[in-house]
């Protein structure tokens, strides 16, 4: 058990070192690919619900997609930690203020939002510091979506992420869930098994 915490740890710092390399302009040119694609996908799978992220630090920049979104007819949330997990939360308005948390990212802040029963999400866009090409993936090591994921049975699950962040197999646990697709500037894997 020792090892394979070890290893996820390995992991994360070699992909988030990769991810930091990465010049500001090109990190956010092969963003925008990647929400292009990941706009593509929506506006195939068509879902009523979605829950995107905040980008922090060097991740995929997913602010033009959350302005994309809110302009649709859909419900567009985001989650917040709160304690051990992710609670969601319902964005209608692009100009809310948005709160940091203390690891970084930005959060809907509760007094502006109508809370989301995770349950009724039809897709999820999902952060991650190291996927592999079976859909598994390594975040931050908090366990947040570990956690939230298997309170969305019928969500759509995709990864963001730069090819980078992409390996040939990681160690997976009981409680990983893998996402359905994988989106990076040179396309779309799809994990499903």
């Amino acid at each position: 058990m020792k090892k394979i915490q070890a290893d996820k740890q390995r992991l994360r710092i070699k992909a988030q070192n990769n991810r930091d390399k990465m010049p500001a302009k090109t990190r956010r040119n092969l963003s925008q690919k990647i929400c292009r694609l990941a706009k593509q996908l929506i506006d195939t799978h068509q879902p009523n619900s979605i829950l995107l992220y905040l980008h922090m630090r060097s991740e995929v920049e997913t602010s033009y997609l959350l302005e994309s979104q809110l302009s649709s007819d859909r419900l567009v949330g985001l989650p917040r930690v709160e304690g051990q997990n992710l609670k969601i939360y319902q964005i209608q308005n692009p100009d809310i203020q948005f709160q940091s948390h203390k690891w970084g990212m930005k959060e809907p802040n509760p007094d502006q939002c109508t809370s989301l029963d995770s349950n009724f999400l039809d897709m999820i866009l999902v952060p991650g510091c190291v996927f592999d090409k079976f859909g598994y993936r390594l975040g931050y090591g908090g366990g947040f979506y570990d956690r939230l994921l298997p309170n969305c049975p019928r969500a759509l699950l995709v990864g963001l992420a730069f090819s980078v962040q992409i390996v040939d197999l990681l160690p997976s646990e009981d409680w990983d869930y893998p996402v359905d697709f994988i989106l990076t500037e040179n396309g779309v894997i799809s994990c499903f098994k």
